[in-house]
């Protein structure tokens, strides 16, 4: 007789598992730079909402993940090791991972972004080396494609690169509306890079803030984004801080 049973791969157990835990989709899909999208996956958004809400979900994808990666070593594990670890806070190891993701797909400006942002949280090197990368996606995509590097490697590679020049607003507003639970910008012909930077503080939320008026989750949303802007060397003006914020930047 013919057996028609199908035969659960590793990869298929891994997300029913992520699935039936998480209750979220499970997908990781490629971002090309010329798609033009600021993000194309929201796995890491849905991700960092759901441990907000409950906290104890980490502890348990943490071990979880452990097991996964045994059963399959993917851009998708690696990926989804780098996200549950930049929750816990661990950005070396989130670093690793992310790094082993960009080494199975390169071209996926995701990885390259959350890569950034791992490294972004470390020492002043490694900030350093994480705006290096969020100013010049083309570089890395187009140059270190077939490198195999750790974060010692990509600061050589930048080291010898030609400073790239990127245009910068003059001024842009961005407001954030709450009620929707998203970031909205409507600067148009704001510099694209800060905008990317700014939509995945929203992805990373955890923690709380000290403003008035606003739940846990906004006041942190918007202490990121006034942190980010003076990291970048922005000025910025508070207009608003009702259930729309809208903060006015310039370049200093």
């Amino acid at each position: 007789m013919r057996n028609d049973a199908h035969t659960e791969t590793g990869m298929e157990r891994i997300k029913k598992d992520f699935f039936m835990i998480t209750g979220i989709a499970p997908s990781h899909l490629t971002n090309k730079i010329e798609y033009g999208y600021i993000r194309r996956d929201n796995l890491s958004k849905l991700l960092a909402e759901k441990v907000f809400e409950q906290p104890k979900l980490l502890t348990l994808l943490i071990k979880k993940i452990k097991h996964w990666l045994k059963l399959e070593k993917s851009e998708f594990t690696y990926a989804l090791a780098g996200h549950i670890c930049y929750l816990n806070e661990d950005y070396r190891n989130a670093e690793r991972y992310f790094l082993k993701a960009i080494g199975r797909n390169y071209q996926n400006l995701d990885n390259w972004f959350d890569l950034a942002f791992s490294l972004y949280h470390q020492d002043s090197k490694k900030n350093k080396l994480a705006k290096k990368i969020l100013f010049n996606f083309d570089y890395c995509v187009n140059n270190l494609k077939d490198r195999m590097f750790d974060a010692v490697a990509l600061e050589k590679a930048f080291s010898s690169m030609k400073k790239c020049s990127h245009k910068q607003t003059e001024k842009g507003v961005i407001t954030a509306n709450f009620k929707n639970k998203c970031l909205k910008y409507p600067l148009l012909d704001s510099c694209q890079e800060h905008k990317l930077f700014i939509l995945q503080v929203y992805s990373g939320l955890k923690r709380a803030g000290s403003f008035d008026g606003l739940n846990k989750k906004d006041k942190y949303i918007i202490e990121q984004i006034i942190g980010l802007l003076q990291d970048l060397g922005l000025n910025y003006e508070i207009l608003d801080m009702h259930k729309n914020v809208k903060i006015i930047f310039s370049k200093k």
